[in-house]
């Protein structure tokens, strides 16, 4: 729905979403005088007991929703026993380098084993060239895009990293997290370059039996937040 300022829809479109996508996160953004959105989408393809994951990310002009533009990624697979894909999308920024309109989407990844009750959360950072309404996928920068700031130099951005080490014992009964949160600063120039400025990491562990459940906290970290640049 597209609403005006007095809050009256002005225009509303209806579409069916297939059973094996999900959307993920949309964003707005302004292209040579014109408005258009960008809606990403996860896509399970199943083949036996298997599921291949998609990220779909498609542009569509504002005011009619018609697609313009489409790009698909294997971010991986999972089943019963094992599991390495995208998770959801954690962010999306628009940024120029070297004049040309860029999108950075962070992905939220998942990896482990479900049956051990092991599991591993990183980011990745997709970076997407935009021009003459073709996206195309420059690089994949690891280990970063939780959260992403535009810095006020030339091509360069700041950028917070969470990294989650999780795991479960005697039938989940016992519980385990290590958590690490990084800020970088990501430059691109000729060569993307990337600098860890600093991190705190901490864990913690329950456990739960006979109605009664403990915490143990050895500090650890439950937000960070960028106050100034």
């Amino acid at each position: 729905m597209k609403y005006n300022q007095d809050g009256e829809i002005e225009s509303d479109i209806q579409t069916n979403i297939a059973e094996n996508r999900e959307i993920l996160k949309p964003f707005i953004f302004e292209y040579q005088d014109s408005e258009y959105i960008i809606i990403t989408f996860r896509r399970d393809e199943w083949e036996n007991s298997s599921a291949t994951v998609f990220l779909d990310t498609e542009i569509y002009t504002f005011d009619e929703l018609n697609m313009i533009e489409s790009h698909s990624l294997d971010t991986g697979y999972w089943d019963d026993s094992y599991t390495n894909h995208l998770k959801n999308i954690s962010t999306i920024k628009k940024i120029f380098i070297n004049g040309q309109q860029n999108f950075l989407i962070g992905c939220k990844m998942l990896e482990g084993y479900p049956i051990a009750y092991s599991s591993q959360i990183t980011y990745d950072l997709l970076r997407f060239v935009y021009y003459n309404n073709e996206l195309e996928l420059s690089e994949i920068i690891e280990n970063s895009g939780y959260k992403i700031y535009n810095l006020p130099e030339n091509n360069e951005i700041a950028t917070i990293d969470i990294y989650k080490d999780a795991y479960a014992e005697n039938g989940g009964l016992n519980y385990h997290e290590e958590k690490e949160y990084r800020l970088k600063k990501i430059s691109f120039q000729s060569s993307t370059q990337v600098n860890e400025i600093f991190s705190v990491s901490g864990n913690y562990s329950y456990a739960w039996g006979a109605g009664t459940l403990f915490y143990t906290y050895f500090d650890m970290p439950s937000n960070f937040k960028i106050l100034n640049l």
